[in-house]
Parts: C-alpha cells; structure tokens; sequence
C-alpha cells in the first residue's frame, strides 16, 4: 500500500510542476507533510541533505523521501515516479517548441509561467525559513537565534559574492551549526 501511495504521489508532483526542482518542493512538502509521512523539520532536514548530495535535489528529496517510507523499493517507486513525467512531458514539449516555438502564443505563454514558478519557489523557502528559525509552532513563541544567524550570514554571503560556492556555504554553515548548537 505505501508503494501505491509513493507511486501516485510523487507521479503527481512530477506532473504538475513546472519551472525545475525548486518549483517542485511546495508540492512535495505537501505530499510528505499534508500526508502526514513526515513533520516540517524533518522535511526540512531532507530537503538540506538533498542539496548536499550530487544530483538534482527534486530527485534527491523523492528518493531520500521514498527510502523513508518504503526501505529502497520505496525510493526507486518514488524516484522513477516522479521522473516519467518530466520525460515525457520533455519529449513532447521539445518537439512542439522545435515546430511551433516562434510562435508569438506559444511564447507568451511560456514567459506567463515564470512569474507563478518564483512564486512557488518563494512560498517553499519561506515555508521552510519560518520552520527553522521560528520553529513549528504557531504562534512562533520562539526565535532559534543560531539558526536566523546561519540563514542571514548564509543569504547576505551569497548575495554579496556571486561566484562563492553555495557547497562552501553549505559546509560553513553545517560545521558552524554543529558548534554552535553544542555549546
């Protein structure tokens, strides 16, 4: 029965987002969260070591989400299911920009998507920012100070040096984090 669950959630995140991995991460935190498969901070948690690791981090989070639930069939059903979509979808997306993309239609609507992709990525990161810096209770009674540093260090970093490596960041921020929230 998970298998059958993972299956058809993550075919339906694969299906119906656009714009990349980012954009994809409301729709997952919803599945995994709203699903009632995992807390926030462990999908946050998932989503920070699916960034680490090499690869695309929608395809990380599915699988690493995958294992969680269903042992490694579970990540190869969440994995391959979130991918056939985006493949076929590719595949007749190519061939229709190939023949109709200098059409002024087809165009338009392409760049009428941008606006809702950065959308979706903004909810996502906001979502998790107030999650880890104000924790998962509402009224956020409580600010993790370490934590608001480590975002606003890690943001103003990357902002201020645009070709620092965001690993380099993330490494800084990791060692940083497990300092500080030793002591």
């Amino acid at each position: 029965m998970v298998y059958l669950r993972l299956l058809i959630a993550f075919l339906q995140v694969g299906l119906f987002t656009f714009g990349g991995g980012y954009a994809s991460l409301p729709l997952m935190q919803d599945q995994a969260v709203g699903g009632g498969w995992m807390t926030l901070p462990e999908f946050s948690d998932m989503l920070a070591i699916s960034q680490m690791t090499p690869g695309p981090v929608a395809i990380n989070l599915a699988t690493f989400v995958g294992l969680r639930m269903g042992g490694v069939p579970g990540a190869v059903v969440a994995t391959v299911a979130y991918a056939i979509p985006s493949f076929v979808i590719v595949s007749v997306m190519a061939a229709l920009v190939r023949r109709y993309g200098e059409l002024r239609h087809v165009q338009n609507a392409i760049a009428g998507l941008k606006p809702g992709v950065v959308g979706l990525i903004f909810a996502a990161g906001l979502s998790i920012v107030l999650s880890a810096v104000l924790g998962n209770v509402f009224p956020f009674t409580s600010v993790d100070w370490v934590a608001l540093i480590l975002f606003a260090g890690a943001f103003a970093a990357l902002r201020r040096f645009k070709r620092l490596s965001p690993l380099l960041v993330i490494s800084i921020c990791g060692a940083a984090g497990g300092v500080l929230y030793t002591v």
